[in-house]
């Protein structure tokens, strides 16, 4: 009986490991918290991260399997800063019809003035790109 018992637990944790990877249809959006930016500017310059679970089962969104790209270039840096800070179960188990929301400082990687085209996407995903500007120090 018990041997029964432990079949039907991993024939339904399987089943339901299946449906979990499955079912992913994840909408992600990001922004900037200023869209001109000035060197030196004591206010944070933040980025914004979202994502939607728009399936109708849980899956697991993947963050820390993410990149983000500057200008087309992958931010070296990311893997370690996306594992930074508070985190809840959502990281890793999204609900269907649920949101994930967080957010990261952004001031250290603004060194030069320019225009900055902004990339984030995952292995099911892609945020539409968004684009900011930096002035020089007055």
């Amino acid at each position: 009986m018990r041997v029964t018992f432990l079949f039907a637990v991993g024939a339904l944790f399987a089943t339901n490991m299946m449906a979990f990877k499955a079912e992913k249809k994840l909408w992600a959006a990001m922004s900037v918290s200023h869209p001109v930016y000035v060197l030196g500017q004591k206010e944070p310059f933040m980025l914004h991260f979202a994502i939607v679970n728009d399936g109708t089962g849980p899956v697991d969104p993947e963050i820390q399997a993410t990149k983000l790209l500057i200008n087309g270039k992958e931010w070296k840096d990311w893997d370690f800063n996306i594992g930074q800070g508070p985190r809840d179960n959502r990281f890793f188990f999204l609900g269907a019809q649920d949101h994930l929301n967080f957010g990261l400082k952004f001031n250290e990687q603004l060194k030069e003035p320019g225009i900055y085209k902004l990339t984030w996407k995952g292995k099911d995903f892609q945020a539409p790109d968004v684009v900011f500007r930096v002035l020089p120090k007055p």
